[in-house]
């Protein structure tokens, strides 16, 4: 077994971290061979939607779960896996997306490429997964911005996504655990 070489205080960092499995990510050249699920799935369940600008959490983790609900069958994958380079980047809001331009959308587009490559994603289906991401988003504003719960409460229940879960906004480890179980479930 392999010993994950970490990054020390010590060290310049040009553009590296430490994932929370202690892979060394490159933000210019990430790898296949650092790119986990779990990496994945701690990141989005610790990064809070619209640049954390919410009075209640809700997870970037969370967030992928609705959107993989809303969509149908066949992009079920790529809905769920959609917004995985932010467990790398962060969850940028769109203005500072439109800001950065060009800069932030190649770093995000090669985190997804290494992303759909490493766990079969279809780039295709991933532009479809779009109109899916926009109901969710549309929902989750009223909700968590404009204070009205009710439609995005009765669409999760409506999509079978409130079943067996007693809470509407879950904390970032029980959003991680979903995260995690439906991943498994669709790769099974």
């Amino acid at each position: 077994m392999q010993t994950q070489k970490t990054l020390s205080i010590h060290e310049p960092y040009h553009g590296k971290f430490t994932s929370a499995n202690g892979h060394v990510i490159d933000i210019h050249c990430p790898s296949l061979s650092n790119i986990e699920i779990e990496d994945i799935a701690i990141g989005l369940s610790n990064t809070c939607r619209f640049g954390g600008q919410l009075k209640d959490w809700y997870s970037v983790a969370q967030h992928s779960v609705f959107v993989m609900y809303l969509a149908p069958d066949e992009l079920k994958k790529e809905a769920l896996m959609h917004d995985a380079a932010e467990a790398y980047l962060g969850d940028v809001i769109k203005p500072l997306k439109l800001i950065l331009g060009d800069v932030y959308d190649k770093l995000e587009a090669s985190f997804m490429k290494d992303i759909s490559y490493r766990f079969g994603l279809s780039p295709e289906k991933l532009m479809r997964v779009k109109e899916f991401d926009i109901q969710a988003l549309e929902l989750e504003n009223e909700a968590l911005k404009n204070g009205h719960r009710m439609n995005m409460m009765v669409t999760m229940n409506k999509i079978g996504m409130m079943e067996d879960r007693s809470h509407f906004l879950w904390p970032s480890l029980a959003s991680r655990h979903v995260f995690l179980d439906e991943f498994h479930k669709l790769w099974k």
